[in-house]
């Protein structure tokens, strides 16, 4: 099974990099894949508590198969059906919004600041993890949008100011806002123009992504280093072959294909009782009402790995076959690369810049994130991104109209 899932991302990767098309949000559901199934390629996955090797059994090897099969797929069929049209969305005030964004942003980590105090820059991840608060989600989650939005608006001064709160939070220590970001932007500028381009012949940028995903990788080990100022150390593992080795070796996909390894070995379920928790995403102040939310790693963790104490990632194919086996994996790849096919189809075709932005971080979500998350962290995070994008729209177009009237008087 080992080599059918070498071979298959092998052909992936030439139709993905050969052929002349879009770069788009399939391009990113496959070359996911390849990063977060990439224990496929050494045939392991890591024990979270013990770091001890485990191998990959045949089922896993065959749901990965599945996973890259449906997006290939999904891909071909979507060049060979789309055809090129703008949608044109005029609603008036809304491109004053990112205004709006950028301010909850600031204020968002103003207050960030003053709520969490010195714990936001502890060097210990934990302690962190334990004090953020909602305003360092307003902070997080409109810098993301800002810093797309203002691009596809050409607002430099407000692109910058949301780059940088989004560094800062890397600072912090979370890697995935701004690599949430640079995704969606990579894809906006490929996209731009709306024409299909080989993308081996864009091989300056292949070079610069990789690049900079080494940076994603290796910050992880070392963020706690920059944070105490040990730029010594730091200096010797950069100039350490064996530093990037180790920091491959023993990255986040390992752990997180370990979930689907281990459900799969021990034909673990959960029923879909926990599904639940989704509708509760879609009512306010839920927890505050009584509904107690149960994730799919509060579920399996404490039983599949009850000696490790930090909080693992998820993974959404060892959420599908725990809680429905193959019928219910199969559905949703179906609803999967559905919402990835539409999706793509209007971001492509609509060039509002609001709405091409949002259209572009929620798919980043879907084809990107959704590989180390649980369908209900997903959906919570889609549901912030619309919030505040809602607000800020209905801000600016109140604003507008108020501007509209003065004038008419």
């Amino acid at each position: 099974m080992k080599m059918v899932f070498i071979f298959l991302c092998l052909l992936g990767m030439f139709y993905f990099v050969i052929k002349k098309r879009h770069f788009d949000f399939f391009s990113i559901a496959f070359f996911s894949t390849l990063i977060y199934f990439m224990p496929g390629f050494f045939g392991y996955v890591l024990e979270p508590a013990s770091n001890f090797y485990q191998p990959i059994i045949t089922k896993t090897y065959f749901i990965m198969i599945l996973v890259i099969i449906f997006i290939i797929i999904t891909a071909i069929l979507f060049d060979f059906m789309y055809v090129e049209k703008k949608i044109n969305l005029e609603i008036t005030g809304i491109n004053k919004s990112v205004y709006v964004i950028v301010f909850l942003a600031l204020i968002g980590f103003i207050l960030s600041l003053i709520t969490i105090g010195p714990q936001l820059f502890s060097p210990d991840k934990g302690v962190i993890l334990e004090n953020i608060n909602r305003w360092q989600l307003l902070w997080v989650t409109s810098s993301i949008i800002g810093c797309i939005v203002s691009y596809l608006q050409k607002k430099k001064l407000l692109f910058v100011i949301c780059l940088i709160l989004l560094l800062i939070d890397m600072y912090v220590g979370f890697r995935v806002n701004l690599a949430i970001t640079l995704i969606a932007l990579l894809v906006i500028k490929f996209s731009k123009g709306n024409y299909r381009t080989v993308l081996i012949q864009k091989w300056k940028w292949i070079l610069s992504g990789l690049l900079v995903s080494i940076l994603f990788f290796i910050y992880k080990p070392i963020y706690r280093l920059v944070k105490i100022g040990d730029w010594g150390t730091i200096k010797h593992l950069l100039t350490d072959v064996n530093f990037y080795l180790y920091s491959l070796s023993k990255s986040e996909p390992f752990y997180v294909q370990t979930i689907l390894n281990e459900i799969n070995r021990l034909e673990y379920h959960i029923g879909l009782s926990h599904f639940q928790s989704i509708i509760y995403q879609f009512i306010l102040f839920a927890p505050q009402l009584g509904a107690e939310i149960k994730s799919f790693n509060s579920i399996f963790q404490s039983e599949l790995f009850p000696s490790v104490t930090w909080g693992m990632a998820n993974n959404i194919w060892a959420e599908m076959i725990s809680s429905g086996g193959f019928p219910l994996l199969l559905f949703f790849l179906l609803i999967f690369c559905f919402f990835i096919y539409i999706g793509n189809y209007y971001f492509l075709s609509i060039d509002t810049p609001m709405v091409k932005g949002t259209l572009s971080i929620i798919l980043t979500y879907f084809t990107f994130y959704i590989h180390r998350n649980e369908l209900l962290y997903i959906v919570n995070l889609s549901k912030r991104i619309f919030i505040i994008v809602t607000i800020s729209a209905l801000v600016s177009m109140m604003f507008s109209q108020r501007k509209y009237y003065k004038n008419k008087l």
